[in-house]
């Protein structure tokens, strides 16, 4: 994932598509699309950022660089969103485009695949018709997870199925993490109240607890520490319910060694139940409120408590 957020990405990106100079990885392709980054930037309002949707551009070449899959890592090369921008993103777009170094600007919402990344086809001056469609009832589709139509089984499925996330016999003791929100100040950036849900989470009864979704310090992307060594990179903008999952996922591993070691391991369900009875609650934001179920924020000391 990209270097990401001073601000809370907004309910909807601006998808920026620069044009492509060379078919490989070279070092001045670099330069020029490093060029271009910074020229488009200074296109965007104050505060505004362009950043790179498939990561540094270092790690591209180190990655695909002299590979079969290196004219496709040029593309990746050109695929940008802007952050720090929440309002009139349309005619933000509308600006860009008339930028020669803008192949197509457009909007969608955050959580929809920037591009597919099977294979991108080049951007010519007019695809800014061809940018990929916005899923339609978005919100309802992936982000709560309570609407009905979870319930509605394709019709290849057999008469027999039910939505297993309902919990019943087919429940598999899974536990469901949803994205919260740093403390405020954090890396010296403002997300919204701690443990409040981010914009892009899914949410509802199902979500068992929850994890940082943004700030989080791990390795790779080579932003935070990058060099020549792919092993020695860091990054501390890892974000997403990819990154609130292992902050779950240690919490439980962590109460399940100690457990083990006094009266015996839980069980999944009684793993769950305890996330859900203790740790830090979640709290309400502007349009987020805590009725919208992350759940709470894991306190392995709680966890352990009577």
């Amino acid at each position: 994932m990209a270097s990401q957020h001073p601000k809370l990405r907004s309910p909807a990106e601006l998808i920026v598509v620069t044009y492509a100079a060379d078919a490989t990885i070279t070092p001045i392709a670099l330069r020029e699309s490093r060029s271009v980054q910074s020229h488009v930037g200074t296109r965007l309002p104050e505060g505004g950022e362009l950043v790179r949707i498939f990561g540094p551009a270092n790690r591209l070449q180190g990655r695909l660089s002299g590979t079969a899959r290196e004219r496709t890592g040029t593309e990746y090369l050109n695929y940008f969103y802007v952050r720090g921008v929440d309002s009139e993103l349309d005619e933000l777009a509308v600006r860009l485009r008339d930028d020669d170094a803008v192949a197509a600007a457009y909007v969608k919402p955050p959580a929809e695949p920037p591009i597919a990344p099977h294979g991108i086809v080049t951007v010519t001056a007019g695809s800014v018709a061809d940018a990929p469609p916005v899923t339609p009832d978005f919100l309802e589709r992936q982000g709560y997870l309570d609407a009905a139509l979870y319930d509605i089984p394709p019709p290849e499925f057999p008469a027999t199925w039910h939505n297993p996330f309902r919990g019943g016999a087919a429940d598999s003791g899974a536990i469901i993490v949803g994205a919260g929100t740093p403390p405020p100040g954090f890396h010296g950036r403002d997300h919204g109240p701690a443990r409040s849900r981010l914009a892009f989470s899914n949410y509802g009864k199902r979500v068992d607890a929850q994890g940082w979704g943004l700030e989080v310090t791990t390795t790779g992307y080579g932003d935070l520490q990058g060099g020549s060594d792919e092993d020695l990179w860091y990054t501390d903008v890892f974000s997403g319910t990819s990154s609130a999952s292992p902050i779950v996922t240690g919490a439980v591993a962590s109460y399940q060694g100690m457990s083990g070691a006094a009266a015996g391991r839980k069980t999944p369900g009684e793993v769950r139940t305890r996330l859900r009875e203790t740790g830090s609650p979640q709290t309400d934001a502007p349009a987020r409120p805590a009725t919208q179920r992350i759940g709470t924020l894991p306190d392995l000391r709680s966890l352990l408590g009577p």
